[in-house]
């Protein structure tokens, strides 16, 4: 009788572990859970500002598109808006014209924005560090660095001063997942972008990539061993992937057109990817090694700037040419989901991070 007693006992608590702990059920929960954040034009007038086009504002919305929340309200160009780590902030570049960008960070919650480079020489294109301390971004043609509790800035590279580099000569792309390197392209002596990456404190500067060609769109795989990029070095766009300090540098793509804008799925396997190899530009996905290239869409817009989710079960890109829209779709091109409608043009989008 105890024997059957102790069975029974012991069904009853694997199956309440179960209940508890289902994998599928947890990231469920998490695409269910996670927002994503993009630009919009929906709520422009139609009037032009300063060499920029449109208004545009930042949006959120969740991962099936619905609850789609205006988060800004200026008379500037508002673009580039990027998670912070913990997801519970965003930063953006807001601009009055091509000359005054300024960095805003605004809370997903309270909805308030603070401009935090608004007397330090403006900023763009800002990327957080993992522990969302620090963000790295480009002002006047360099990389600086921002305590974001100090607000004290570091000036990253200190390159040739004159009018060819004065127009941005250094192109913040990202911090390494673990915090120790920074990504980042530059025209350093007058190269055309090469990738080049330093330690997170400035020191130990590398130049991975010397090419005739521009190298660019780059970033780390989730174990910071693996660099993908693009490269114009045999004329058209193509795909590469090396190892993070620049060794064993391999072609992916070899088309006659464009390939380019590639992203690690999260565990690396895998990079989706455009290619224009078929008339258009469509959205791709292979193997990190390059290996079973497949073509994911096929429909009568233009893609840009595909995404894996945090999960790496859905990819999500925009398209342009007319009204821009945000797409989701399973990773292998089922399920292709308009998100935003005939909502104005929408861009950029991008997920919040897993929680």
């Amino acid at each position: 009788m105890k024997k059957v007693i102790i069975v029974l006992f012991l069904l009853s608590s694997i199956l309440n572990c179960s209940k508890g702990k289902n994998p599928l059920s947890s990231l469920d929960n998490l695409l269910s859970d996670s927002k994503i954040v993009f630009t919009s034009d929906r709520d422009s007038d139609g009037s032009e500002h300063i060499e920029l086009g449109t208004k545009c504002e930042v949006y959120i919305m969740d991962m099936d598109g619905q609850n789609q929340t205006r988060l800004t309200d200026n008379d500037t160009y508002d673009f580039n808006p990027v998670f912070s780590p913990v997801g519970t902030k965003i930063i953006y570049t807001s601009r009055k014209d091509w000359l005054d960008g300024n960095l805003v960070i605004i809370d997903i919650e309270s909805k308030n924005p603070i401009t935090i480079t608004e007397h330090t020489g403006g900023g763009e294109n800002a990327k957080f560090s993992p522990d969302g301390s620090t963000i790295l971004y480009r002002a006047g043609g360099v990389m600086v660095t921002m305590d974001l509790d100090t607000r004290e800035i570091t000036q990253m590279t200190e390159w040739k001063s004159d009018i060819r580099y004065s127009l941005g000569q250094d192109y913040p792309m990202a911090f390494s997942h673990d915090g120790s390197k920074i990504l980042f392209l530059s025209r350093f002596e007058g190269s055309k972008n090469d990738i080049f990456t330093m330690e997170a404190d400035g020191t130990n500067v590398q130049q991975l990539t010397d090419s005739p060609g521009s190298d660019t769109s780059c970033s780390f795989s989730k174990d910071d061993s693996k660099i993908v990029f693009t490269s114009y070095r045999t004329g058209k766009a193509q795909i590469y992937i090396m190892d993070s300090d620049g060794s064993n540098e391999t072609q992916l793509t070899k088309t006659e057109e464009f390939n380019g804008y590639p992203d690690f799925s999260p565990d690396g396997s895998k990079i989706v990817f455009i290619s224009y190899r078929d008339g258009r530009t469509e959205v791709y996905v292979m193997n990190s090694d390059g290996s079973s290239q497949k073509r994911l869409t096929n429909a009568d817009f233009n893609k840009d700037r595909p995404h894996f989710s945090p999960d790496g079960r859905k990819i999500i890109f925009s398209t342009y040419g007319g009204a821009g829209a945000i797409y989701s779709m399973n990773t292998d091109g089922g399920d292709l989901t308009n998100l935003t409608e005939a909502l104005g043009g929408n861009y950029r989008p991008q997920f919040q991070p897993a929680q």
